[in-house]
């Protein structure tokens, strides 16, 4: 199960990169939001689940629909005109770091140590190698705003998971589809001025793959990663940092014919080092106690 998670949040840049190629990511965006909180929606209703009320649970559902996923998905579809999806994928590596930050400030105890500094350090070299020698030519738009907007996207699925704790009493499940029901019902309207759907002919391909990213990377991905936190617990989560990043880059190389540069390799390695520096800490605290 958790192979079978790891390639279908994996594959999302794969077919992120085939549906931006005829729809606008706003667009694009959007239909995969909807259908995956339809899809969400009957399997609730036929899981007889509750939904929740009350102002301060959906307070929580808008903030995560806009910073969980139209930011960050908005932030990936655009990047994935100009950049191959694996490199795109390898960025989300960089969220539990970024979580790990973010948390320092925001909560009180999960504070960083001399360990997980030292992990930080090490990962976000990895930063500068996936910039290469464009992180100083700044005036070379189209090779470093796609990925600032890969590193933003990062950034916002981490600051993500701190609002999540503030639900830590909803099921998972009943979480997903209220933010997915957020976001969409934000995005349509965007979609509609911004993109002017009306206008748009998708190839045959890109609905497929609009609906392969509802389908599979969505709807299916939150079953199966919610199934799997109840039946094993969310220190898998560790696992995955390594798993999407990795499924991203197989899936580019296999069906779109991408060839991953040395630099986008080393900096994988580097990040993964620097991860599990971070994580080795999480041990030796658990051994302790």
């Amino acid at each position: 199960m958790l192979l079978t998670l790891g390639g279908a949040l994996g594959s999302s840049f794969l077919f992120t990169k085939i549906g931006v190629e005829t729809i606008p990511p706003f667009t694009l965006v959007t239909a995969r939001l909807t259908f995956a909180a339809i899809v969400l929606a009957i399997y609730m209703k036929i899981t007889s689940s509750s939904i929740p009320k009350g102002v301060y649970i959906w307070k929580y559902f808008l903030l995560l629909g806009i910073f969980a996923n139209i930011i960050p998905f908005v932030l990936i579809t655009w990047s994935e005109i100009f950049i191959d999806s694996g490199l795109a994928s390898i960025f989300m590596a960089l969220i539990p770091m970024f979580t790990s930050v973010t948390a320092n400030f925001v909560t009180e105890d999960e504070r960083l140590n001399t360990r997980k500094i030292l992990g930080l350090a090490i990962g976000f070299s990895g930063i500068l190698i996936l910039f290469g020698s464009h992180v100083l030519d700044l005036g070379n738009a189209s090779q470093i705003l796609p990925k600032l907007a890969c590193l933003l996207a990062a950034f916002c699925y981490a600051f993500s998971r701190i609002l999540t704790r503030k639900l830590y009493f909803v099921p998972p499940v009943t979480t997903s589809m209220g933010v997915l029901v957020c976001a969409s019902v934000i995005s349509i309207p965007i979609s509609l001025i911004v993109d002017k759907p009306w206008l748009i002919t998708p190839s045959p391909s890109s609905i497929f793959a609009v609906l392969c990213l509802s389908l599979i990377c969505t709807s299916f991905a939150y079953i199966i990663l919610y199934r799997l936190i109840a039946e094993v617990g969310a220190t898998f989560m560790t696992t995955m940092n390594y798993l999407v990043p990795m499924f991203g880059i197989l899936w580019g190389v296999i069906f779109l014919g991408e060839s991953p540069k040395v630099s986008s390799i080393v900096a994988t390695a580097v990040i993964f080092s620097g991860l599990a520096v971070m994580n080795s800490s999480k041990k030796v605290i658990v051994e302790k106690s």
